[in-house]
């Protein structure tokens, strides 16, 4: 369907669905997308996805990370004013 995400990693085309990503996250010069299968990493910045990614779901969790609020189970305050997100595939992230 047209709601596809297109990321390149390395010479290949993905399409991933926007249910199957479970957070981005900024690294160097690139972008990790997480899956539960796999991490893809995409040559961009992460404020430009943030702009192609808020009408599918994503939010802003922290400086470096984008989270689909579709797939976040839990939100933990911690000590230190952070939150912990538990992902509904059991993983845990920091947000901010």
């Amino acid at each position: 369907g047209g709601d596809r995400i297109e990321i390149r990693d390395g010479a290949t085309a993905f399409f991933l669905a926007p249910s199957e990503v479970l957070y981005v996250e900024a690294a160097a010069n690139y972008v990790e997308f997480h899956t539960s299968a796999r991490t893809h990493l995409v040559r961009g910045t992460l404020a430009a996805w943030e702009v192609k990614l808020a009408a599918r779901g994503f939010v802003r969790a922290h400086r470096s990370r984008l989270v689909n609020r579709a797939r976040i189970a839990a939100l933990k305050p911690t000590p230190s004013g952070d939150v912990e997100i538990t992902l509904n595939d059991g993983r845990v992230i920091a947000g901010s």
